[in-house]
């Protein structure tokens, strides 16, 4: 056999070794496009519709808050736990799955007055000390917490007053910003008197319902505006509102 028909030979086995290496390898699927969506094993991503009910794999349902291309807002109907979810797919038995999650907390921004029980306003003085302070009335909102607290509290109730000391801060501090807001939370349940962050906390630690439901005296909260106005003239002015919180509607 002559030399170039041995090399020949060579070359043909080398190839083929090579060719059955790579086909043993196992080479992952490359994502088609379909229709302006990409399909990838047995499930495309998709943008989900808004206000629909999807099922998760494990069973859990998601309504749908909004939606951005393949990236949505769900929330679970059980928990109210909201998620941010990238990378929306679904599936050929229509179960919802995503590329990567993050639940949202609960911050005091989330709640807003549910009704107005309280209203009032006054300005700056100096008439009680020299460093000055609001004079603003707010014993009818103390008063009416003071009420609910006896009702429901059955222990630490005068968490009530360490609540309070941050409103008494704000009333005796000019802020040095044009206008300034401010919301103060009272969370009132049978072992003491929760504010802000506890309350938020309490919510995020829990289901929705299961952190609100804790709250038997209710949630209450103060809307604080302070404004400082150009004229020499116009003392700086503080209008508070007071009612029942809630959270923004999903």
């Amino acid at each position: 056999m002559g030399t170039f028909v041995k090399n020949t030979i060579l070359t043909i086995q080398w190839v083929q070794c090579i060719i059955v290496s790579v086909r043993e390898r196992e080479i992952p699927k490359i994502p088609k496009k379909m229709n302006g969506e990409i399909e990838m094993e047995n499930r495309q991503y998709f943008r989900p519709t808004v206000n629909e009910v999807y099922t998760s794999i494990i069973g859990l349902q998601y309504r749908c808050l909004s939606a951005d291309g393949f990236d949505a807002e769900l929330m679970n109907t059980e928990s109210k736990w909201i998620l941010k979810v990238t990378g929306c797919q679904i599936d050929d038995d229509g179960k919802i799955h995503w590329d990567s999650s993050e639940r949202k907390l609960y911050t005091t921004e989330d709640f807003v007055l549910k009704s107005v029980m309280m209203e009032t306003n006054n300005s700056w003085s100096y008439a009680f000390d020299t460093d000055g302070q609001f004079d603003i009335n707010l014993s009818d909102i103390l008063t009416f917490l003071i009420h609910r607290v006896g009702k429901y509290t059955k222990y630490y109730a005068s968490d009530l007053f360490i609540s309070w000391q941050n409103v008494d801060d704000i009333v005796h501090t000019l802020p040095d910003e044009d206008t300034k807001d401010y919301k103060i939370m009272f969370g009132i349940r049978e072992s003491g008197v929760d504010f802000d962050n506890m309350i938020t906390n309490n919510v995020n630690g829990n289901s929705l319902d299961k952190g609100l439901a804790v709250y038997t005296g209710g949630i209450y909260m103060m809307e604080i505006h302070i404004e400082k106005y150009e004229s020499y003239w116009e003392r700086p002015k503080m209008f508070v509102k007071f009612g029942e919180a809630t959270l923004k509607e999903t």
